[in-house]
């Protein structure tokens, strides 16, 4: 599944952004990109689903509309 793909990258990215996060003096700063790539990472996941479900939904009742 894409998903959990998704999710071990995303839990690879928080184990390799502990050890830095660790040592800054603007923790704020890290939020406000972590925020900004998850954010990002929904989107497009939620676009991805859009598409392919109304690919799905398009050819399953294409065959129902045509003569």
């Amino acid at each position: 599944m894409p998903a959990n793909r998704l999710l071990i990258i995303k839990g690879n990215f928080l184990f390799m952004t502990k050890n830095r996060v660790r040592n800054n003096p603007h923790p704020e700063a890290n939020a406000g990109v972590f925020i900004f790539i998850s954010s990002v990472f929904t989107a497009v996941r939620g676009i991805a689903l859009w598409w392919v479900w109304g690919w799905v939904a398009f050819l399953t009742l294409a065959p129902f509309f045509t003569q």
